[in-house]
């Protein structure tokens, strides 16, 4: 028996994510647009098993599953719960619960429209307009909340969104310096777009790491 488990990433991310493959983001972004319109059509003309007829495939958002997506602890663990229950349900597993699953579980801190730059992203969103109606490929018994997506997650449309309306708010440049600054910086940029910033436009901009002294 085969089924196939569908896992939609923001697009944007997923393109950042090796921006440099296929010559840069632009080519890549074509190539893996073509991708999804070829998948899209084979999940779309295949939802049931020609023989058994059980579902094929089953959609999952990756997004649903990323803490930075979530304002507390319970939520997000209360999404990643339903989303394994789903998965082991729709693969018959016989054992429906992971709670150390996610303990070794490490999220990605790019921010894309920060590594692609506004050209890209803007080339990126016509890409994205061409898959509308396309990607990712619906039905109707995926119901939970964690398997109703689109291309873009609400922090990415929102970037895109500041990019065709250039924001009018003073611009205050934030550093990062090190891993653990970029960390927290990927965090502020989320809780950024989640909250809104008001009059102020902040610009986030990675250092390298410093060598600190200490005087006599």
């Amino acid at each position: 028996e085969i089924k196939f488990v569908v896992l939609n990433r923001d697009y944007t991310e997923t393109i950042a994510s090796h921006k440099d493959w296929d010559t840069g983001p632009t080519t890549h972004s074509t190539i893996i647009s073509g991708f999804m319109i070829i998948l899209s059509r084979f999940l779309t003309s295949h939802l049931v098993d020609s023989i058994t007829g059980t579902k094929l495939w089953s959609l999952f958002c990756l997004e649903s599953i990323f803490a930075k997506n979530y304002q507390s602890a319970s939520e997000v663990n209360e999404a990643r719960r339903r989303v394994i229950f789903e998965l082991a349900f729709f693969l018959d597993w016989p054992i429906k619960e992971c709670p150390d699953c996610f303990s070794h579980w490490h999220e990605s801190t790019k921010v894309p429209a920060q590594l692609l730059g506004p050209d890209n992203m803007k080339i990126l969103y016509e890409h994205m307009s061409a898959l509308d109606g396309i990607w990712p490929p619906k039905r109707s018994d995926d119901i939970l909340p964690e398997q109703q997506c689109g291309l873009l997650t609400k922090s990415t449309t929102q970037a895109l969104d500041d990019l065709e309306h250039p924001s009018s708010a003073t611009p205050v440049t934030i550093y990062s310096f090190g891993k653990h600054g970029k960390k927290a910086q990927s965090i502020f940029h989320t809780a950024v777009h989640r909250f809104g910033t008001g009059r102020v436009d902040y610009i986030l901009e990675e250092k390298s790491d410093c060598d600190y002294t200490t005087a006599n």
